[in-house]
Parts: structure tokens; sequence; C-alpha cells
């Protein structure tokens, strides 16, 4: 499902080269997602998470449903 069509979406797609544009779909997805999830609301910056596409964020990894070892608090 596509993110919501927002001046800042569009913006944010201004951003990036048009081979990126699928990666910060799935990044705003799977950031809306953890944000519902963590904060109760599914608020995301698309133009921040185009910067961190440009700076080489990619999805690297198969999601992990249940860490086994936690950071140390």
């Amino acid at each position: 499902m596509a993110p919501t069509k927002t001046p800042a979406y569009e913006e944010a797609r201004r951003m990036l080269p048009v081979q990126l544009l699928p990666m910060l779909d799935m990044f705003i997805e799977h950031y809306k997602f953890a944000a519902l999830k963590h904060h109760g609301k599914q608020w995301s910056s698309p133009k921040v998470l185009a910067e961190l596409v440009l700076m080489g964020w990619r999805d690297a990894a198969e999601p992990v449903e249940s860490p086994t070892e936690r950071a140390p608090q």
C-alpha cells in the first residue's frame, strides 16, 4: 500500500531518483507501523526518511519477530 500522498510526501519523492522510490514507500510504511505500535500514532516524516534513503539506508534483513537478546538497559 502506498503512503498517503501529502505535500511532504510528494516533496520527499522529488528528492530521490526513480529507482529509490519503492524503497522510500516501503520505509515509510514500516516506520508508520512501528510508530503506531510504540506511540499509538502513525506519524512519519517523509522528507527525513527520504534523506536516510539517500544516505544509504536499505532494508537489509528479515524482520525479527521476538528478539532473543536485547541491549543492556
